[in-house]
C-alpha cells in the first residue's frame, strides 16, 4: 500500500512539475534575435515581451524602433545610450514606465507619444536637446520626476521647461 502512495505521489509531482515548466516566467527577456540593430543603432524591436531590456552595446535608438508596439509595458533603457530617435516608442499603448539614464542626451519629436497608460518617467540628468511633442498624447503622464537640480530641465505642475523656465516644451496631458 505504502509503495502505491509513494508511486501516485510520484507520478503527480512529475506531471506538476511538467505543467509548471510550460508556464510563462514573469520576468520574461528579449531575445537577441527580437532587436535588429545596424551597429550601435536599435532599428526595430520585433519581439512579444511585456518587459524589454535594450542591450548593452545600443548607443542610439533608432526612430519608429518600437513604433506601435502594443505588448511593451516597461522599457529598460542602460547607461550607454546617448540618443532617443523620433518616434521611437511613439503609440506602445500599453508602456507603463520608463527611466532614461543620464547618458541620454537627446529625445526626438513625439519619441514617446501615443503612449496611453505611460504614468512614470525619470529623466537622467544627460538631457541637453529635446524634441517637439515628446509626451504628446499620453492622458495619464500627468509629472516627470527629475533630479533635484536638473542641469537642463525643470517640471512643474505638469509643466515641462528648460532650467532657466524660458523655454516650454510641453504641457503634460494628465496634469
Amino acid at each position: 500500500m505504502a509503495g502505491k502512495i509513494r508511486k501516485t505521489a510520484g507520478v503527480l509531482l512529475l506531471i506538476a512539475a511538467v505543467l509548471f515548466s510550460q508556464l510563462p516566467s514573469g520576468s520574461a527577456s528579449a531575445k537577441s534575435s527580437d532587436f535588429q540593430t545596424n551597429g550601435n543603432v536599435l532599428v526595430k524591436y520585433t519581439g512579444t515581451d511585456a518587459e524589454v531590456t535594450i542591450p548593452d552595446h545600443i548607443t542610439v535608438i533608432g526612430e519608429d524602433a518600437f513604433f506601435e508596439n502594443t505588448t511593451l509595458e516597461r522599457i529598460e533603457i542602460p547607461e550607454g545610450v546617448e540618443e532617443i530617435r523620433h518616434h521611437a516608442f511613439y503609440g506602445c499603448s500599453n508602456l507603463k514606465e520608463i527611466q532614461l539614464p543620464d547618458s541620454v542626451e537627446i529625445i526626438g519629436n513625439a519619441a514617446f507619444a501615443e503612449c496611453d497608460l505611460l504614468t512614470d518617467m525619470v529623466i537622467g540628468n544627460g538631457i541637453r536637446d529635446m524634441g517637439n511633442g515628446v509626451f504628446s498624447g499620453c492622458p495619464l503622464l500627468s509629472d516627470i520626476e527629475l533630479a533635484e537640480d536638473h542641469p537642463t530641465l525643470y517640471c512643474e505642475n505638469g509643466a515641462l521647461m528648460n532650467a532657466d523656465k524660458t523655454h516650454l516644451y510641453e504641457v503634460l496631458n494628465g496634469s
